[in-house]
């Protein structure tokens, strides 16, 4: 896995939102997620943030098949809450956000990287988007000024000019790269069994493709990275997302980890 997992960022949506949305203790948060584990994980780091910062979630499990978010927004709206955190798919997310703004709960919005997809930018909840919506993610955006995503986006435009360059894309060709040098790694040690590889892959403590942040394989127990970045809605940017923060370690982070 490459990055951090969803608790992760949670964490650190619930610090950007206690840093630059005003949210302070006694103060309500909404969290809609998807049942399994997706969500479940997510919720997990939300709760832990929220206590950590005296705030309450209140959560909203939903289905995948759940795409009319109204009744949810209503409840969230009925408790008051003063940001909404989504851990589900972009249809969701666009019906959250849509319906909020409809219905007078202009409140800050942020989604695990899951949640939001480029073609959300060209729907009738695009304004909704960039004017409530950040999304926390382990990969930065692909309009970032990296020059290895530089790099990645031109080759990729080139040479498949009428596919969009999103997140996806982006994740795909870190792993393939991460994966190559694990190969690489592999052969020069003398071997490419399934043992050798997985041998070459934790010795990676440090594995800097240019793509985002560095990636440690070493410990098992522990996601690859803990540094999100903080991503907003932007249509006229590359996938339609740019960094509105880079990657950094939310506070708390490392004792959440330690305390599991």
């Amino acid at each position: 896995m490459i990055g951090t997992t969803y608790d992760i960022d949670m964490i650190a949506a619930v610090d950007f939102l206690t840093r630059t949305k005003g949210l302070k203790k006694g103060d309500k948060i909404g969290h809609v997620y998807f049942e399994g584990d997706y969500g479940a994980n997510a919720l997990e780091g939300s709760t832990w943030a929220a206590k950590k910062a005296g705030l309450t979630v209140v959560g909203q499990k939903i289905q995948a098949t759940d795409t009319d978010l109204s009744a949810q927004v209503s409840a969230l709206r009925k408790e008051g809450v003063k940001a909404v955190l989504i851990s589900a798919g972009p249809a969701q997310t666009a019906s959250l956000v849509g319906v909020a703004a409809s219905r007078g709960l202009r409140v800050p919005v942020v989604s695990s990287a899951p949640g939001f997809a480029p073609q959300l930018m060209k729907t009738p909840a695009a304004p909704a988007l960039a004017k409530l919506l950040h999304i926390v993610s382990a990969a930065p955006a692909v309009s970032s000024d990296l020059p290895g995503v530089q790099r990645m986006v031109k080759a990729y435009q080139k040479k498949f000019p009428d596919s969009p360059v999103d997140s996806g894309v982006l994740s795909g060709y870190n792993a393939a790269q991460l994966m190559g040098a694990d190969l690489k790694k592999a052969c020069e040690q003398g071997g490419l069994s399934r043992e050798d590889v997985v041998r070459a892959h934790r010795s990676q403590k440090n594995a800097d493709t240019g793509l985002g942040t560095p990636q440690d394989f070493s410990d098992v127990d522990r996601p690859a990275s803990i540094k999100t970045y903080v991503l907003k809605p932007d249509a006229k940017a590359v996938g339609a997302v740019v960094n509105a923060e880079d990657a950094h370690t939310a506070p708390g982070v490392k004792e959440y980890l330690s305390a599991r």
